[in-house]
């Protein structure tokens, strides 16, 4: 946007358009124009040296009572990994909370659990020393679809992401046209991780707390 039209200024308004991934199927708003983005596989990250690492994939069911971390109630990550577990009759074992990719990883990195984490993260977090299974399940799955207004013109705030978003070129991770300029996790997102348990027990006995405990989410 900025090559597009240099020095001119950027503010927030209402919203013309949106781009997430749909909890099942498609939306079928009437009124909406669309373009798919994106249908690829969600992958189980896993600590290096894990009992699972180096496997090509993992039942859900090989899941139960191990520790996962994941996304809080509401985002297509705990929708994706509670419907998997739903579907066989069972309840993950949930041990700390995280708003991004980026941040999950590096605590399964640190041995604090495993997790669902999209395969195109796998490209902007590719310096956290993970390894990765898939998951032996078809639903195991996300869709991002681009949506904007129905008929009329844009203005060009609305027109230019929508352009650059949809020429990115999703599936070889941003081999588009337009690919961002800022360095992959440094958009300025706040993390904020919460932290359900302790660590399993450390050696020799007893059990220790995670070091994230009880600080505040901006120290995390």
């Amino acid at each position: 946007m900025r090559r597009a039209g240099p020095g001119r200024g950027r503010r927030a308004q209402p919203v013309e358009g949106c781009v997430g991934p749909a909890r099942r199927g498609e939306i079928t708003a009437e009124g909406l124009d669309s373009v798919r983005l994106l249908d690829e596989e969600v992958a189980l990250a896993l600590p290096v040296g894990h009992p699972l690492a180096g496997r090509t994939s993992v039942g859900v069911e090989e899941l139960v009572g191990r520790p996962l971390i994941a996304t809080r109630p509401g985002r297509w990550q705990r929708r994706l990994l509670d419907q998997l577990f739903a579907g066989h009759g069972l309840t993950p074992r949930i041990v700390c909370e995280g708003d991004e990719a980026g941040a999950i990883a590096e605590l399964i990195s640190t041995g604090l659990g495993i997790g669902l984490v999209p395969v195109i993260a796998r490209r902007t977090i590719s310096r956290v020393p993970l390894a990765w299974a898939g998951v032996d399940s078809p639903d195991c799955r996300r869709v991002l679809t681009l949506y904007w207004a129905q008929g009329g013109r844009l203005p060009a705030p609305a027109r230019l992401p929508r352009d650059a978003i949809a020429a990115w070129g999703w599936e070889a991770g941003g081999s588009g046209a337009w690919e961002p300029t800022w360095p992959p996790g440094r958009i300025g997102v706040r993390r904020r991780i919460r932290v359900l348990s302790a660590v399993p027990p450390a050696r020799g006995g007893g059990s220790r707390e995670h070091p994230a405990a009880g600080r505040s989410a901006d120290e995390r």
